[in-house]
């Protein structure tokens, strides 16, 4: 009975142990609550292990957390890989349709000058009524796509473009025009606001400049480099400035001083970039990548204005790199013999011109704004305008060597920005204004006295440039002086302060943006300001 007793004993206890591994396995197959990891965790670290059969083992499942770990990273890398594909293809498209997008609408106000024109961000390509210009536009870019990637097959391996790129430029020009039509055609994208007036200067100076805000660094910058591609041809090189009088080098630049010729060599760059073919191709062809992979980004991630890549976009690229991009694509195309690069400089002249000149609508409509310095987007398409223009014919047409001509194009240059930078309503920051109007009168001056020069009155001409800056400057000076008291005398309102702007300028401005925002469809931060409606 002893013995019967514990044989029935032993083999209850290890019934209750088989039932107690099969209730852990099934707990843990069928997802529920487990207080205790599934058996094949458990068995290596019990001691009764022996009384499981040794084939049980090998033929459960293994459950091994590294593999399960491996395969749910192998799964997210391959859907990482396929959206960041599906994310750049995108950027792509988004990026190459945005010509056409333009030219669509630059169709639509023309053949509709009775109405007022469709602001960018309500255009909707797939309206009935509106889908004829989109397969316009479409057609028309296509063809011009097709006319610059057909250079390559029948113009000879041996010649230049030569007048086979007047239907690429005569075409972004009349659609140049199209865009000062379309914004003439909206008021509000004439001039800025009331609220943003330029006010005093010397107010506008601390806004600018007194707080730590890099959007009114940059503008400052662009003046720079603006001025520097004003100077690339008085002083870069063509005329003899440094040349003692009666030596006859008064038309020749080379100068026996390395630092002259060095800073000769630096303005030069700020024009056309190098006198390499391959260089200005190479720098040419980043720039206009960069921007339309930007112009894509922008449409694919929905980002307004206000973000931190707009003055890249707004700004640096279609505007302060605009005159030197044009410049050295069309230098490229004056000289190139490769059919490569003729194609190269007909897609990007297409791919770069017109977008950049649209693409200044988006800026200072924005009632909500973060920089202190802006522009009208009139005043902008203007500018744009004449240096493409100035482009063509000093860089293009002109021959290198001929220095007067090159002179008559910077000097009438300088005019044509005086003449842009005229109306006091485009812009806002009259600091900046007058710093650039100093440094183009500053050119303009520059290039007037190197045709004296090089006509062979070398010293009239040195002596004509020093006078001439030293009467610029103080001229300046004296404006500047002139318009500080002219404002300190400036008659206040009954409370103290002035009638336009006065010191709760930064309550207005803080208790209006959310007028603002209501009044501006267009800075709405949750609608991307560059939209493709696809």
């Amino acid at each position: 009975s002893s013995s019967s007793s514990s044989s029935s004993s032993s083999s209850k206890s290890a019934e209750q142990e088989a039932d107690v591994l099969v209730c852990n396995t099934s707990c843990s197959d069928s997802g529920g609550e487990t207080l205790a990891p599934s058996a094949p965790y458990l068995r290596p670290h019990q001691s009764d292990v022996s009384e499981v059969a040794e084939d049980d083992i090998d033929n459960e499942p293994p459950n091994d957390p590294t593999a399960s770990i491996s395969a749910a990273a192998t799964r997210c890398n391959r859907s990482f890989i396929c959206r960041s594909i599906a994310h750049i293809v995108s950027v792509i498209f988004y990026g190459l349709s945005y010509v056409p997008f333009c030219i669509s609408l630059l169709l639509h106000s023309a053949f509709h000058s009775c109405r007022p024109p469709v602001d960018p961000s309500h255009w909707d390509v797939t309206d009935s009524a509106n889908r004829r210009y989109w397969y316009s536009a479409i057609t028309l870019f296509l063809t011009l796509a097709a006319y610059s990637a057909s250079t390559a097959g029948w113009i000879s391996d041996d010649s230049v473009l030569g007048p086979y790129i007047w239907p690429v430029l005569g075409s972004t020009l009349a659609l140049h025009l199209l865009t000062i039509r379309y914004v003439h055609l909206r008021p509000e994208l004439c001039r800025l606001g009331n609220d943003d007036d330029g006010g005093d200067e010397a107010n506008c100076y601390r806004r600018a400049f007194a707080k730590s805000n890099w959007r009114n660094w940059c503008s400052a910058a662009f003046a720079l480099v603006e001025f520097a591609q004003l100077l690339a041809i008085p002083f870069g090189g063509g005329v003899a400035w440094t040349s003692p009088p009666g030596d006859g080098g008064d038309t020749g630049g080379a100068s026996d001083s390395k630092v002259v010729n060095t800073v000769q060599d630096i303005l030069r760059t700020f024009l056309v970039v190098s006198n390499n073919e391959m260089v200005n191709l190479i720098f040419s062809s980043v720039v206009v990548g960069l921007f339309a992979i930007l112009v894509g980004e922008f449409i694919k991630s929905r980002r307004c204005t206000d973000d931190r890549l707009g003055p890249l976009l707004y700004q640096l690229l279609p505007g302060g790199l605009f005159l030197t991009t044009v410049a050295s694509m069309l230098r490229v195309g004056k000289v190139a013999v490769l059919p490569g690069r003729k194609v190269a400089v007909l897609i990007g002249m297409l791919l770069y011109t017109t977008p950049s000149v649209f693409v200044s609508v988006y800026r200072a409509d924005l009632k909500v704004y973060l920089s202190d310095v802006r522009y009208a987007p009139m005043l902008l398409c203007r500018e744009r305008v004449v240096k493409e223009v100035f482009a063509v014919v000093a860089v293009y047409m002109l021959d290198p060597e001929s220095i007067v001509g090159l002179l008559v194009a910077a000097a009438l240059l300088g005019l044509a920005m005086l003449w842009v930078l005229y109306d006091s309503l485009q812009h806002s920051c009259l600091t900046i204004v007058n710093l650039r109007r100093y440094f183009i009168s500053f050119s303009v001056w520059s290039s007037l006295t190197g045709l004296v020069v090089v006509s062979g009155h070398g010293a009239v001409g040195r002596v004509l440039l020093a006078v001439g800056q030293i009467c610029l400057l103080l001229f300046s000076i004296l404006c500047w002086a002139f318009r500080r008291r002219s404002e300190s005398s400036k008659p206040q309102s009954a409370n103290g302060k002035e009638p336009q702007r006065g010191e709760n300028e930064q309550e207005n401005r803080e208790g209006g943006e959310e007028e603002r925002r209501q009044a501006s469809p267009m800075a709405s931060s949750e609608d991307s300001l560059i939209a493709i409606p696809f």
